[in-house]
């Protein structure tokens, strides 16, 4: 990089990167695997079971940190499969979108979901936690609820959006309720 740029780039605030990241993901995802969510999730015999209801779950937790699985964030969820993947093409580039499904064993039963992490947050995660980007946990704070805001405000208007459901939660405070009991709570709502 050009030696002026540089110190120019060093001397950048960071701004406000929730808003265009949750047009990334909206554009780059949702918009992608959201049309056929649905008709995805119910070829599974958990949703012909009436055990599964016809929604992804996407994680916000109030830290932006996403477990590499959600068995490291709660030993009561497990792997359940995937949905059918969805493979297109996109800029000369074969992409796949795989979807998985959990099993969320509590109160003595089990439930299944699609659920997952929503990785832009990681990034606002990484910003604040390795310093390079100068985001103060302050920052990330408002920049997480901008992002949550704004991400409900683009794809309420898209064909699918009774198919998503965001779940911003706390895990951060001492006594927070487990995660799966969160996603207990949600699911049975759409059950």
């Amino acid at each position: 990089m050009h030696e002026g740029i540089q110190r120019q780039w060093d001397r950048l605030p960071v701004g406000l990167v929730a808003e265009g990241l949750a047009w990334g993901y909206y554009l780059n995802y949702l918009d992608i695997i959201g049309p056929t969510l649905a008709e995805r999730i119910k070829k599974t015999e958990q949703f012909t079971a009436g055990l599964m209801p016809s929604k992804l779950f996407i994680l916000l937790p109030y830290s932006c940190y996403s477990y590499p699985t959600l068995t490291e964030a709660d030993k009561n969820i497990t792997s359940a499969g995937k949905l059918e993947t969805l493979t297109i093409q996109i800029a000369g580039n074969t992409r796949k979108y795989e979807t998985a499904m959990h099993k969320i064993c509590a109160n003595g039963k089990e439930y299944f979901a699609c659920v997952e992490y929503c990785t832009p947050v990681l990034v606002m995660y990484e910003m604040e936690a390795e310093g390079k980007a100068g985001l103060t946990l302050k920052q990330k704070e408002a920049q997480l609820q901008v992002f949550y805001e704004c991400l409900k405000k683009i794809y309420w208007n898209a064909e699918y959006r009774q198919d998503i459901q965001l779940i911003c939660y706390d895990d951060q405070s001492l006594g927070a309720k487990s995660l799966s009991s969160i996603l207990v709570e949600n699911i049975e709502k759409f059950l």
